[in-house]
């Protein structure tokens, strides 16, 4: 299954790493210090059973991977301010 996180904050990165440890091709969308951060160290996921790093696809570019029947699911994790 390929999925797509939009908005990889704590929500959104905290369900993706969770998905991609479980197998799946998972896409974050994501942006400033936290495309940079995934890209160059990957996406660290703490837990009370520990750490973990995802190295994972990372992006900002939402043009080449709009096309949503390109992914079996689309996840948002945004923020309400």
């Amino acid at each position: 299954m390929r999925i797509a996180i939009f908005g990889t904050g704590g929500a959104g990165g905290y369900f993706g790493a969770q998905l991609a440890q479980a197998g799946e091709d998972v896409l974050f969308i994501a942006r400033g210090d936290h495309l940079r951060a995934i890209k160059a160290t990957g996406l660290r996921l703490e837990t009370p059973a520990g750490e973990t790093v995802i190295r994972a696809q990372a992006t900002d570019d939402l043009g080449r991977n709009r096309q949503r029947g390109r992914y079996s699911y689309w996840r948002e994790g945004l923020a309400g301010h």
